[in-house]
């Protein structure tokens, strides 16, 4: 299965494609003669994912989440414009909630700069070349970890549906 992994941003969302287990591409989009929304499509095209695999949002229930809802909000709808150039073309999403993948790294409770570097030292180790963006590294590690835990998962559950669905025929 053909995966594409995102950490959605405003600005410079980021993108790791899986064939299985193993990455293929990955990439930081940024805005020059064209809007990064148009630069979707290409890797669509390109590497014809079956599937999206994009983190959630975490507000803080907190005047920390308060503080922050307009850029939270804004990175909600970022999100929202890349599930739907990927619905368009067919391919569905599935949330990866923040709190379960940075469990591979360590969980979540080492504070963000200590996850962030985290991050960049566990998607330098998987491409096997230093990882400096923070996007992109968070990127490469959702993919890895949805890769190794979840795909299974979602095969099984997928192959389940697909044998339980009534055919044409009985309908």
């Amino acid at each position: 299965m053909i995966i594409c992994a995102c950490d959605p941003d405003t600005q410079t969302p980021a993108f790791a494609v899986y064939a299985g287990k193993h990455i293929i591409y990955w990439d930081c989009l940024i805005t020059r003669k064209e809007h990064w929304i148009s630069q979707v499509a290409t890797i669509i095209g390109r590497h014809e994912p079956e599937l999206l695999v994009i983190e959630a949002q975490f507000i803080p229930p907190s005047k920390e989440g308060i503080r922050r809802f307009k850029s939270i909000a804004e990175l909600c709808a970022a999100r929202g414009a890349i599930q739907a150039i990927f619905r368009l073309h067919g391919i569905n999403s599935v949330l990866a909630e923040p709190f379960e993948w940075q469990q591979s790294l360590g969980g979540s409770r080492c504070g963000r700069d200590a996850l962030k570097r985290l991050s960049q030292l566990k998607a330098s180790d998987i491409t096997g070349t230093p990882i400096e963006n923070i996007n992109t590294a968070d990127a490469i590690c959702i993919g890895d970890w949805w890769a190794k835990t979840q795909m299974r998962i979602f095969e099984r559950e997928l192959q389940n549906a697909k044998a339980t669905k009534p055919s044409k025929a009985r309908r």
